[in-house]
């Protein structure tokens, strides 16, 4: 059962760093939600993602963010990178390394809570000095209650059940630079 539900904590809150709706919602801020549309690159083509793409969002990160940098995308857009070739050419070197750890010598780090499918308007890769951006703060561990009776909700008879109330309390925030300086971006399909 601990198990069960760290996971299902995990998955909820990779959701919710991602994209989400912010603090007037109740909900942490997520990075694609909280990113200034000053930090986004579009794609070249439309629905489409080139390896000139993956360059542009690289040469979007603030030179002094470089060295920090790590590029984020679900696990789908990973294989549709490596299967990438660049410029049609078999001797440009390819863009991402043979066991999917790197893009462009910068470390690649599955998050499954990132955009599979390649449509328009699709976020699709978010780089960057993370760390910079994203503040995540769990003020409290995760706590639970057995709920030795469970009622119904109908007529508040007793269902002959037991319950399990699970919750825990985390927020995260966006801190965003200017787009000429930016800790991280993020590449949309246009």
């Amino acid at each position: 059962m601990a198990e069960l539900l760290a996971d299902s904590k995990n998955v909820l809150e990779a959701t919710k760093f991602l994209s989400g709706a912010g603090h007037a919602s109740h909900e942490p801020q997520g990075l694609l939600t909280g990113l200034p549309s000053g930090q986004k690159v579009l794609s070249a083509g439309a629905g489409a993602v080139a390896t000139g793409d993956i360059y542009a969002l690289k040469a979007a990160i603030g030179f002094r963010f470089l060295p920090n940098a790590t590029f984020l995308a679900s696990p789908a857009f990973i294989d549709r990178l490596y299967r990438l070739v660049p410029r049609a050419s078999t001797t440009d070197p390819t863009l991402v390394n043979d066991d999917r750890t790197q893009v462009l010598g910068f470390p690649l780090v599955e998050y499954s809570a990132m955009a599979t499918a390649i449509t328009t308007g699709s976020d699709v890769c978010i780089a960057g000095d993370i760390a910079k951006t994203l503040t995540v703060v769990d003020r409290m561990g995760l706590s639970i209650e057995i709920i030795p009776h469970v009622f119904g909700q109908t007529r508040g008879y007793p269902l002959g059940a037991r319950g399990i109330y699970a919750w825990w309390r985390t927020s995260s925030g966006v801190y965003s630079s200017p787009a000429t300086a930016a800790a991280s971006v993020y590449l949309e399909t246009s």
